[in-house]
């Protein structure tokens, strides 16, 4: 069994600011044997995060031991990409397409969206 631990459980994981080594060695240091990446459209790994960022961030990785293939975003609580706004909509789509173009960069498998909750009202009709 593998364990593994989210970005996000760090202390700045949430605002997406806490260096890859830290990340990585934090993991390493609890006994865990993976790390779940974050990605955001600010922060350390973002929407705009070239190819060559990824390449080093994978070698770091590679480099560390610890198994990560997968990345998870909250982008859509902000930016929802069910918002009654086209605009809003439109803009989640863009840096979701983005994200995971970053996330296929970093060589992760798996992309995770954490939607925001719906409003009750919505489901009902």
């Amino acid at each position: 069994m593998i364990k593994g631990i989210s970005y996000l459980s760090f202390e700045n994981g949430l605002s997406n600011n806490e260096s890859i080594e830290s990340a990585l060695s934090q993991t390493k240091a609890n006994g865990f044997d993976a790390l779940e990446l974050s990605v955001s459209n600010e922060g350390i790994i973002n929407t705009n995060t070239s190819k060559e960022e990824c390449r080093i961030i994978r070698q770091k990785i590679n480099d560390s031991g610890i198994f990560v293939d997968s990345i998870a975003t909250g982008m859509s609580w902000g930016i929802s990409p069910t918002s009654e706004d086209e605009a809003t909509r439109n803009k989640s789509i863009s840096l979701h397409k983005d994200a995971l173009q970053v996330a296929s960069n970093l060589g992760v498998r798996h992309y995770c969206l954490y939607q925001e909750w719906l409003k009750a009202q919505s489901l009902v009709r």
